[in-house]
């Protein structure tokens, strides 16, 4: 069963009004479409905001009673935001019954109402508590359409979407990334033995590897690294690891000025975070010469390598193995210059 999350004030007040609209006019709404509509305030063990996250997250839907401008459901939507998930906006306005004049109060509240300024060109409903015939008539058309939008997989809108284009959580493939290759280059090279490659490391088991991180990431394309290979800077390598092959390099110790034997490797994943980058720039063209590219790919690289440094602490308890392993930035290496050819 799919689910629809109503957010909304949880005062004593109000929580009357969000139950109206989340059991009378949204469950009413998706009666037919196998969903099941609930509040924050279900019985749930546990952190409260970890269930709002958590329900936020899993959610097929979810419907925000902005009324009164609550700064903890404003929070909330920012989250989804975030997260691109479908969230319709809703106001609910008092059913004042017979027409009365209206106070300083009322409309000093009406005034604090008013829809949070970057949100306040987005679309958002306006309903008359209590009017259920009139609620669901006036939100059965957009909660159709978000959900038909879901469906088409298409980007929900909100001001980190326009912006972005993408939903933030969709920009963050660094630490998947970094497991990918922690798991499957670095760990088996490291526990590997050379079977393949120049005479003067074949048999080995025990060398060195290190990570060499250039300071671009179009750098660590393929192309470059099989130029790297052709000016035999670096060497090709096979080594047996765990019953499978693994592909490396080792340092061409007549070029390297470093006649100690090691493996190396350049992440060739790093190309992929240039997606990150021009995400990141938003409506901006992509020009790698502009200081803003430079300064969020700069940026980008030191996550990747915050992260995989991470990796390796968290993971490696052999010390023998992590003493073997060298994460570098490529002015770090024994050859500066390797990139400049």
């Amino acid at each position: 069963m799919k689910t629809c999350f109503v957010i909304g004030p949880m005062n004593p007040d109000h929580l009357p009004k969000l139950h109206w609209l989340a059991n009378k006019v949204v469950s009413e709404i998706l009666k037919d479409k196998n969903f099941k509509v609930f509040t924050p305030d279900v019985q749930q063990i546990g952190n409260i905001m970890d269930h709002v996250i958590r329900s936020a997250d899993r959610a097929e839907l979810v419907v925000a009673d902005t009324t009164g401008n609550n700064p903890n459901v404003l929070y909330e939507i920012a989250i989804l935001d975030a997260m691109g998930r479908a969230c319709v906006l809703v106001k609910q306005n008092k059913n004042e019954g017979v027409e009365q004049v209206e106070s300083q109060a009322d409309e000093n509240r009406k005034e604090n109402d008013k829809m949070a300024f970057d949100r306040a060109q987005y679309r958002y409903f306006s309903v008359t508590t209590g009017e259920t015939d009139q609620a669901i008539e006036k939100l059965r058309d957009v909660i159709e359409d978000t959900l038909k939008r879901q469906e088409e997989s298409q980007i929900q809108e909100n001001p980190l979407t326009n912006f972005f284009r993408a939903p933030l959580n969709s920009m963050a493939p660094t630490r998947g990334l970094v497991t990918g290759y922690f798991d499957n280059f670095i760990m088996p090279t490291l526990k590997g033995k050379v079977t393949e490659g120049p005479p003067f490391c074949v048999g080995a088991d025990d060398l060195s590897l290190e990570i060499v991180i250039p300071n671009k990431v179009r750098l660590a394309n393929r192309s470059r690294v099989e130029r790297l290979k052709v000016k035999k800077i670096i060497l090709p390598v096979t080594l047996e690891a765990d019953g499978r092959e693994v592909k490396a390099f080792v340092w061409n110790p007549e070029l390297s000025g470093n006649h100690d034997i090691a493996l190396l490797d350049i992440p060739t994943a790093l190309v992929q975070l240039e997606e990150n980058v021009r995400m990141r720039l938003g409506l901006q063209d992509l020009n790698v010469d502009a200081d803003d590219y430079k300064l969020l790919e700069k940026d980008e690289i030191k996550q990747f390598l915050r992260y995989l440094k991470h990796k390796i602490n968290e993971n490696i308890r052999d010390v023998n193995i992590e003493r073997r392993l060298k994460v570098l930035m490529v002015d770090e290496c024994r050859n500066p210059g390797m990139f400049d050819i």
